[in-house]
């Protein structure tokens, strides 16, 4: 029983991994602190918005950016991914470039993630 404890903990926290090495790994989605960016591009041209965002610790490092669109708005959250055990228990902070290009022009709504409901909202004219 106790076993099973052990394992349902192991996968809830997806910091530790039950391979022979016994290393800790996992990934979590993070809150943006802020993000600079253009407010006017051209149609089917990448654009680049500079996200920042911080690891729990020392041994986080950015991952990849989680995105869902819908018409005219776009929902994005950082990743993070931990590789290690041993990790200073500071907050790291990060920063990373996510990559927006609109094929149609118009107004865009660039959502990122900085709360559990809430968003930095950018709004984009596509030219």
């Amino acid at each position: 029983m106790r076993n099973a404890l052990f394992l349902l903990g192991c996968f809830l926290i997806s910091s530790c991994s039950l391979d022979s090495e016994n290393t800790c790994k996992g990934t979590t989605v993070v809150y943006a602190s802020g993000v600079e960016g253009p407010k006017t591009i051209r149609v089917n041209e990448d654009t680049k918005y500079t996200v920042y965002f911080q690891a729990e610790n020392s041994c986080g490092k950015f991952d990849t950016f989680i995105v869902a669109s819908q018409g005219d708005t776009v929902k994005v959250a950082p990743q993070v991914s931990y590789d290690g055990c041993v990790c200073t228990q500071a907050a790291v902070p990060l920063q990373a470039d996510y990559t927006f290009k609109a094929t149609q022009p118009g107004k865009y709504y660039l959502k990122f993630l900085n709360g559990t409901t809430s968003f930095i909202v950018d709004t984009v004219t596509v030219q």
